[in-house]
């Protein structure tokens, strides 16, 4: 492996380590007020003696995936109402929406059978392994690390001809990390290396050399984020359970302009990420949940004009999501009347849990769903529109801003749901 030193200039840089009012910018959220009422339509009839256990939906709500438990205790899944093979057990990938491609094109899920682990990819089973971790979806394709007697391999599969390729590299000593986001490749190894891949870059992080020369002790991380925008590429590297005094998160930022040079953003007293971190559309801020003192606190960072701020603490932080336009950010949190959102204050009634929250595409309306006791609600802008059940995901705005959709599991089926908003003035 070449020196990365010699090929490019590393800098260590750290943020100003202060609250800066107005950080984001700030997109008033327009009131809700139904105009109809919601329309159901079943789109999945369940099988005499099966039960929907989990459900999932594209990140524009066009289609969904749902977790069938059959009369013999066996499962399979159940994509766009086409029911897929039946296993000993089935499960979405990890990774938030990564259940489909961003475009919606796609669709991916894991299987266990024998001993054996799978990932059904698009109708085709991908390699067995004795432990698959999904990295995410490729351009084309997909790539997961496969473990087996030999070691751990990083492995991209796609689809051409009606014919599934598979292309491996390894085997790698423990621990190995491999994650793919957007058209960024990279994977830890055991060196302790990362190799940052893009469209036009190819990039290894010294590790070691920067543990020597600048006295780091760096945490292998477990989450990746990474986009493009039109200046500037930007990834986040960070650690569930850090190691006291190491490195455990730290941001990779690269210049169009000047691709010799990658800077190196580490955030110092981390002691590890509660959830998956978030990056604005553009690629110029970040958002991640650290956990500190007992505490979780969701920092905010301006990477391109090196600004830095912070929220309120509280127990727990996940779901975080920036707005289209990059200006807000809002996630979920844990307080103590319970689950709640949490958009430049706290927004609506406790729930027992909050997920799938989103941005309308104008940046005026925000949604999410909250569970109430054993069923699931919708919310838009603090209000419960609709309520009543046993599962639900995926909610999703129109183009206009207008309608929302999202998919709910009921004892006969799933079915759509169309709630209907006023225009925005």
């Amino acid at each position: 492996m070449n020196n990365p030193l010699k090929s490019s200039c590393f800098i260590l840089s750290s943020f100003l380590l202060f609250l800066v009012a107005g950080l984001f910018g700030c997109v008033p959220v327009m009131p809700y007020s139904p105009s109809a009422p919601a329309q159901q339509a079943l789109v999945y009839e369940l099988p005499q003696g099966s039960q929907i256990v989990d459900l999932a939906v594209s990140s524009d709500a066009t289609r969904w995936m749902a977790k069938e438990k059959g009369a013999d205790g066996k499962f399979r899944m159940v994509v766009d109402a086409k029911a897929q093979p039946w296993f000993e057990a089935v499960d979405f990938p990890p990774l938030p929406h990564s259940a489909f491609s961003p475009d919606s094109s796609s669709w991916v899920y894991q299987a266990w059978e024998n001993g054996q682990a799978l990932l059904l990819y698009d109708g085709f089973s991908v390699l067995p392994c004795q432990e698959i971790a999904f990295a995410g979806f490729a351009d084309p394709g997909i790539t997961f690390s496969c473990q087996d007697e030999d070691g751990y391999w990083s492995v991209r599969a796609w689809v051409t001809g009606g014919e599934l390729h598979e292309d491996d590299t390894g085997p790698y000593e423990p621990p190995f990390k491999a994650f793919w986001d957007g058209m960024v490749w990279a994977f830890v190894t055991a060196d302790p290396a990362a190799v940052f891949e893009g469209p036009d870059f190819s990039v290894t992080l010294p590790f070691n050399a920067l543990s020597l020369t600048h006295d780091m002790v760096f945490t292998v991380p477990d989450y990746l984020v990474a986009g493009f925008g039109p200046e500037n590429g930007l990834a986040f590297f960070g650690a569930k359970e850090g190691l006291p005094g190491a490195l455990n998160a730290f941001a990779v930022f690269l210049s169009w302009d000047n691709l010799e040079q990658v800077s190196i953003i580490p955030f110092m007293d981390i002691e590890g990420l509660a959830d998956y971190p978030a990056l604005s559309p553009d690629a110029t801020r970040l958002a991640f949940a650290a956990k500190a003192k007992g505490k979780v606190r969701v920092f905010l960072a301006d990477v391109k004009d090196n600004a830095f701020g912070e929220d309120p603490a509280f127990d727990e932080v996940k779901g975080l999501v920036f707005s289209p336009s990059g200006g807000d950010v809002a996630y979920a949190v844990s307080t103590e009347k319970g689950w709640q959102a949490f958009y430049r204050g706290l927004q609506g009634p406790a729930c027992n849990s909050i997920k799938d929250i989103c941005f309308s595409g104008d940046g005026r309306r925000l949604a999410w769903l909250g569970k109430k006791e054993a069923a699931w609600s919708v919310f838009v802008d603090g209000n419960e529109i609709i309520s009543g059940f046993p599962l639900a995901a995926g909610p999703a705005f129109s183009p206009d801003s207008r309608s929302l959709y999202f998919y709910a599991a009921k004892d006969d089926g799933i079915y759509r749901v169309t709630a209907l908003n006023p225009p925005a003035p």
